[in-house]
């Protein structure tokens, strides 16, 4: 395999499991920022979701593109050259 090849598959792998474990810790991650930013009406979890649930479910996924754009893209940059200089 090539040095590019290796690159883009090392590079793939990362964005691919960033974007996946972001995906699914998203409606955790909405649930405690609820509740770190207005504790007064989100004071627990099980009240938290209910609110949430009652919105809809795509609430649970607020903000999640822009972390996973930040998420996923830092990852595949930093494993891709984490193997490369692993590699030299």
């Amino acid at each position: 395999m090539s040095l590019s090849q290796a690159a883009l598959v090392n590079s793939g792998s990362a964005i691919f499991a960033a974007s996946m474990s972001t995906a699914i810790t998203a409606p955790f991650d909405t649930i405690k920022t609820n509740m770190q930013v207005n504790p007064k009406r989100f004071n627990s979890f099980t009240k938290t979701v209910k609110i949430l649930i009652g919105s809809g479910w795509r609430r649970f996924f607020d903000g999640v593109s822009l972390r996973l754009i930040r998420k996923a893209m830092s990852a595949g940059i930093a494993w891709g050259i984490y193997e490369e200089l692993v590699r030299l």
